[in-house]
């Protein structure tokens, strides 16, 4: 469970979830210990829930609470373990050391956790810390943990403030591998979240991930960094090995699984990227993004009913691209209104400026015809990309939603518009039955690299190989 902050100040809230989160990630590596996920964990902070009804919603038998007071150099932790189904206690202990002690501590809280569960821990888990750790300087972690805070919150100027809190904590600790590590984590989804250049985020996330695999090979998360970014470069076959790579290393690494199911769902594999997600929720069922991208993969199966009900609940998650697989829906079934509300109110969550929203509410309302302006603003915008006024990647949506697909297709280039990445997920559902089963698909398929992945990895769900055409999709 989240711990509470005890401070005088009351602003070491990122430190007690830090300091918690940390002890949780340890639990998570003892092999024979079922641990609930972080954000599930979490979501019960500072709500009023007794013991027994979040042991029933996690799933879990005992729960690991506690507390922390901090002062200048100087911290006290309580920690308690309950019994869910008594609210019994069956452990308490308080620990008051130094900061630069932080980490003996956290290691000796789970240790301790460990022998109370009656757990013998195998010859490798006992032979090494299950804390390590991770800098000297008390002050470099203290940003980090900061910075991760903001990084678990995303929307708005959350991740670019991460990045200067990761970027300060390095200032004090070069050598701080976990601090590289999360700076190539906050850089690699940067252009998800803001809009912010992609191949500028992408080279810092690769130049910060190798500089923390450099410092500690073990890392898992760099690893799955690496496949992130060979993914979005549509280095198929490297992300491949480099997501396995990273779940071998760790495999209850919940970020690792959920960009390997993103990976899986981009190149088709809807059963394969569903089950990275289920993975993932089996154990986090409080995480709004694989919520939110597990209906997204419901949705391509053809299960739209339950690929509605979980995309309202990642919305209710703070998971705020919900919104859009609601769009998506609404438009197949031609209910505009309904796309273009849903669309507007995503964008009004994330923070956008009323001038944007308004400007894309009138590209939309042109775009799906809903006025009389749809012929006019499509020759407009045919004029707008002869003259370079506006991207390909904007000119495809508006040519693909108003149903010009072969308008659309020859704008369809990820190589040169790697923002399209994106819609590289929608092409395996109802939203993409037009793309790839177009004539040109097949040619497409081939030159992003697709067709020689499947021959090695496996056909997409969709899709199957074709003697004349290299595959012919349904």
């Amino acid at each position: 469970m989240p711990f509470t902050d005890l401070s005088e100040a009351g602003d070491q809230a990122y430190f007690a979830d830090g300091v918690a989160e940390d002890i949780l990630n340890a639990l998570a590596k003892v092999r024979d210990l079922r641990v609930a996920g972080r954000t599930s964990s979490f979501a019960f902070k500072g709500v009023s829930a007794d013991i027994k009804t979040i042991g029933k919603q996690l799933n879990v038998a005992t729960v690991l609470e506690g507390s922390i007071r901090r002062f200048q150099n100087r911290v006290r932790i309580t920690t308690q373990l309950v019994d869910t189904s008594t609210g019994y206690h069956l452990w308490s202990e308080t620990y008051d050391h130094e900061t630069k002690d932080l980490f003996a501590i956290q290691d000796k809280r789970s240790r301790a956790v460990v022998k109370r569960l009656n757990i013998v821990l195998r010859s490798e888990e006992a032979d090494r810390p299950l804390v390590e750790q991770k800098t000297d300087n008390p002050e470099s972690y203290r940003l980090y943990l900061q910075g991760r805070y903001m990084w678990k919150r995303r929307y708005g100027d959350n991740l670019p403030q991460a990045i200067r809190l990761f970027e300060q904590a390095l200032a004090y600790d070069p050598d701080f591998a976990r601090g590289h590590s999360a700076l190539a984590a906050a850089y690699a989804i940067l252009p998800t979240f803001t809009r912010a250049d992609l191949a500028e985020s992408y080279e810092a996330a690769e130049r910060a991930a190798y500089m923390a695999l450099q410092l500690n090979p073990e890392l898992s998360e760099p690893q799955a960094v690496l496949g992130r970014l060979y993914s979005g470069r549509l280095q198929w076959r490297r992300a491949e090995q480099q997501f396995q790579r990273a779940i071998s290393m760790q495999p209850e690494d919940g970020v690792a699984r959920l960009w390997y199911g993103l990976h899986s769902l981009s190149t088709g594999r809807l059963q394969h990227a569903l089950a990275q997600f289920e993975n993932v929720l089996s154990t986090d069922p409080a995480w709004g993004i694989p919520v939110y991208l597990h209906s997204e993969v419901l949705y391509a199966l053809g299960q739209r009913e339950a690929a509605i009900q979980g995309a309202k609940r990642a919305i209710a998650l703070d998971t705020y691209y919900g919104h859009m697989l609601l769009g998506d829906i609404t438009y197949e079934q031609g209910q505009f209104d309904q796309t273009i509300r849903h669309v507007i109110e995503f964008m009004r969550l994330i923070g956008a400026s009323e001038p944007r929203i308004n400007k894309r509410r009138m590209s939309l309302e042109a775009s799906l015809g809903v006025n009389d302006t749809q012929s006019a603003f499509l020759q407009k915008t045919e004029a707008q990309l002869k003259a370079g006024n506006i991207s390909p990647r904007v000119a495809f949506y508006r040519f693909y939603y108003a149903k010009r697909i072969d308008q659309a297709i020859e704008l369809f280039d990820l190589r040169a518009h790697p923002a399209l990445y994106r819609f590289l997920r929608k092409t395996w559902g109802p939203l993409g039955r037009p793309l790839r089963r177009h004539p040109k698909f097949s040619a497409i398929a081939a030159d992003l690299g697709l067709i020689d992945f499947w021959h090695e990895f496996g056909w997409p769900d969709r899709c199957r190989p074709d003697a004349a055409h290299g595959v012919q999709c349904d």
